[in-house]
């Protein structure tokens, strides 16, 4: 084949599957702009008969289209009352795409049953969706998800993804602090959660941080996976003890030297930060 032949050939291949993708997004636009057909997914939901498969598959256009169909928010009313018909389904893929799709509109029926099952005593497996994943859908609100109720997860998890989840979604709260602090120190905990609480407890509680920090840094050394993070909370906490800072800063710097690499940036950036201010 010569050179101008495979060109043209490549070239051919390219245009057919403009085409393609030219053909899908007309038939997505005439289905977003459609009532008519819209309306026929949502039968599809509502629909008895319908196979688990089925259903999924018409929620799934839905979401797809919602967001940028002015016809899928007309009738955001019938998606939603067929989607809360579907909470309760059998089907783990149907109950969960309902579920976390009427969570994304923050619906309140939704958002009750969510918290009702996360402060339940009830099995994982016996729960509408996992503590984690019912954690993470309610955290789309603000206003959903107590902290109080978080707090009690994370201290007593029905499993660790649910802590993470908890500690992930826990709002800046210095009653929770030393909570946080006893979490932080426990080597049982998933590091994947520790992590997360130096920046939290180190803006809601500087003070505390600094000497929950200086205090395992004095113990477990540079070689922790956490003490990078440990420094990052040093170098963000606006402590009122300048004496305790310096402190902290400096015992950074006396780890610093032959310290793992990510604990030596780390502490790079802290100590080019103080340098800075003292500038």
């Amino acid at each position: 084949m010569s050179v101008s032949d495979y060109r043209n050939k490549i070239l051919d291949r390219v245009e057919k599957h403009r085409s393609s993708v030219d053909h899908d997004l007309n038939s997505i636009l005439n289905l977003a702009n459609s009532n008519e057909k819209l309306s026929e997914l949502v039968g599809v939901i509502n629909d008895k008969d319908a196979t688990p498969e089925q259903k999924t598959g018409a929620l799934s256009t839905l979401n797809a289209v919602s967001i940028f169909s002015s016809a899928a928010r007309r009738l955001q009313p019938e998606i939603v009352n067929a989607l809360r018909g579907q909470i309760e389904a059998t089907d783990i893929d149907l109950r969960h795409g309902a579920i976390a799709t009427l969570a994304a509109m923050k619906d309140d029926i939704v958002q009750e049953r969510l918290l009702e099952e996360v402060t339940s005593d009830k099995p994982e497996n016996e729960k509408l969706v996992p503590t984690a994943s019912a954690l993470a859908m309610l955290g789309r609100d603000d206003k959903a998800l107590p902290s109080s109720v978080l707090r009690e997860i994370m201290i007593d998890p029905p499993s660790k993804e649910s802590q993470i989840e908890a500690i992930r979604q826990m709002p800046s709260d210095p009653e929770a602090c030393e909570d946080l602090i006893s979490l932080m120190k426990d080597d049982s905990v998933p590091l994947e959660a520790r992590v997360m609480i130096p920046e939290m407890v180190s803006e809601a509680d500087p003070d505390a941080f600094l000497s929950a920090a200086e205090d395992m840094l004095n113990t477990s050394g540079a070689d922790s996976k956490l003490a990078p993070w440990l420094v990052n909370g040093i170098a963000n906490a606006a402590v009122q003890d300048a004496n305790a800072a310096t402190s902290a800063k400096e015992l950074v710097k006396k780890l610093r030297k032959g310290a793992p690499k990510s604990f030596q940036s780390a502490a790079s950036t802290l100590l080019d930060k103080d340098n800075a201010s003292d500038d």
